[in-house]
C-alpha cells in the first residue's frame, strides 16, 4: 500500500514499500517522467502569483465549504493549469463531474487511497489534466463570462 512520507523542508513523498519514492505532491509530476501538462500549466498566465507553482496534485479534502455557493479559486486554478484534483464528495463540486477525483467528505482512507490510485495510473493523470483543463475552460473561461454579462444587462435593460 502506498503511503506518504514527510520530507524536510518539502511536500509529503509517496511511496511503495520497498521501492524509492515514485512522485511527491508539489514537487516531481507524475511517474514515470516529465508530465505532458506541463506546458499548459506554464502557459495558463496565471503568474508568480499562483499558489500552486509547485504543485503537481491538488489534494482539497473540505468536510463543509462554510455556506460558500461558488467552487474555490484553488481548485479552478488547479484545473485550469492542468493539475489532477483530488476532492472531497461535497455537491459543490457535482458540477466537475470526471475531471476530478472525488472521496466522501471526512473519509480520510478513502482520501488517501486517490492519490496512490492516481500514481499507478499515469495515463488517468493525464486524462485527468485534460478534462479538468477543458472544463474550466468551457465553463469558466472569459467567452462564458461575458456572454453570461450580456444576458443579465440585456435582462435589466428590458
Amino acid at each position: 500500500m502506498p503511503r506518504f512520507e514527510p520530507t524536510r523542508g518539502g511536500p509529503a513523498r509517496w511511496t511503495h514499500p520497498n521501492e524509492t519514492p515514485r512522485g511527491r505532491l508539489g514537487g516531481q509530476g507524475p511517474p514515470g517522467g516529465r508530465s505532458r501538462t506541463r506546458a499548459p500549466a506554464q502557459g495558463s498566465g496565471l503568474g508568480r502569483a499562483c499558489l500552486l507553482a509547485g504543485v503537481h496534485v491538488l489534494l482539497f479534502p473540505p468536510t463543509a465549504l462554510g455556506g460558500r455557493a461558488d467552487i474555490p479559486l484553488t481548485v479552478l486554478q488547479a484545473l485550469a493549469s492542468g493539475r489532477p484534483a483530488i476532492l472531497s464528495d461535497l455537491p459543490r463540486f457535482a458540477d466537475l463531474g470526471h475531471a476530478v477525483l472525488r472521496a466522501p467528505a471526512g473519509d480520510a482512507r478513502r482520501t488517501g487511497q486517490q492519490p496512490a490510485w492516481l500514481l499507478d495510473q499515469p495515463r488517468s493523470w493525464d486524462v485527468l489534466a485534460e478534462r479538468g483543463r477543458a472544463l474550466v475552460e468551457d465553463h469558466f473561461g472569459p467567452e462564458r463570462f461575458a456572454a453570461r454579462y450580456a444576458a443579465l444587462y440585456r435582462e435589466l435593460l428590458s
